[in-house]
């Protein structure tokens, strides 16, 4: 799938409360996406989507009550990205 879409993967963790959960990150060019497995947004819009922004599987929103126009904290490839960084959540 890299060589098609261009698809980076790193491994991530995601703190809240004391809980850690760590998770898969995958990144890709939306255009390349597109062409193999379109994403399905429930709410909000990828019309504006660059910078410190990820989508979040509904799964994950649910579980931590995480909605869009939030932002997180995340720990990617042992590098910490937080108050100086925060993830808007889209």
């Amino acid at each position: 799938m890299q060589n098609v879409a261009g698809i980076l993967a790193a491994r991530g963790l995601y703190a809240e409360k004391g809980y850690y959960e760590t998770f898969d990150i995958l990144s890709a060019e939306l255009a390349n996406l597109d062409a193999i497995n379109a994403p399905r947004i429930q709410d909000g819009s990828l019309s504006d989507f660059s910078g410190y922004k990820i989508t979040l599987p509904d799964r994950f929103a649910s579980k931590y009550g995480t909605q869009v126009g939030d932002t997180v904290s995340l720990k990617i490839d042992g590098k910490y990205h937080g108050s100086s960084s925060p993830q808007k959540v889209l």
